[in-house]
């Protein structure tokens, strides 16, 4: 996947920590936790066929740009898939906060625009293109590092996928 080259000079329990819950009380982060909360929970009753023109439906579900789909996005998911959904993105939130002020040296060498820097907590991170060197997204170097586990190891793909998917279903969700 490109990860171990992307994340190998640095040490892989300082990633984690990155992405690893709050143990202190950073308002900002929980401020921008609630409103994520509410985005997806209003995202999810808007981005229905009552609300929403079925046309964008099939196209939030496009997975290739020029091939059609059969089916269209579907915003319906269990409260516990919701929040597991949530908390993934919420890893993400955090290695964004924690790791942005660091030396790009001393961290993943990923690279917000300018637009994302001064948005930082919008969907702006969303639509960076990744041009030659994809990791230079920060949502991608995220993803990279929330494949290690708490011991140092890399997760499986049974156990990393989800966090894939979660990423997908609540960008469409949002992006819808």
């Amino acid at each position: 996947l490109g990860y171990v080259e992307h994340l190998g000079a640095h040490d892989q329990k300082e990633l984690w920590g990155f992405v690893a819950p709050i143990k202190d009380n950073k308002p900002k982060l929980q401020v921008l936790y609630k409103a994520f909360d509410w985005l997806i929970q209003d995202a999810q009753h808007h981005c229905v066929r009552q609300v929403v023109r079925l046309e964008a439906l099939f196209e939030a579900n496009k997975k290739e740009v020029d091939k059609e789909t059969q089916m269209p996005f579907n915003s319906w998911m269990d409260i516990t898939t919701v929040k597991a959904y949530i908390e993934v993105c919420k890893q993400l939130l955090r290695y964004i906060f924690r790791s942005k002020d660091i030396q790009p040296k001393k961290r993943p060498a990923y690279k917000l625009t300018e637009q994302q820097q001064m948005c930082i907590n919008d969907i702006v991170l969303l639509n960076q293109p990744l041009q030659d060197n994809k990791y230079k997204s920060v949502v991608i170097s995220g993803l990279a590092v929330l494949a290690i586990r708490e011991d140092n190891g890399w997760l499986d793909a049974k156990d990393y996928t989800p966090k894939y998917l979660a990423m997908i279903k609540l960008a469409r969700l949002i992006v819808v």
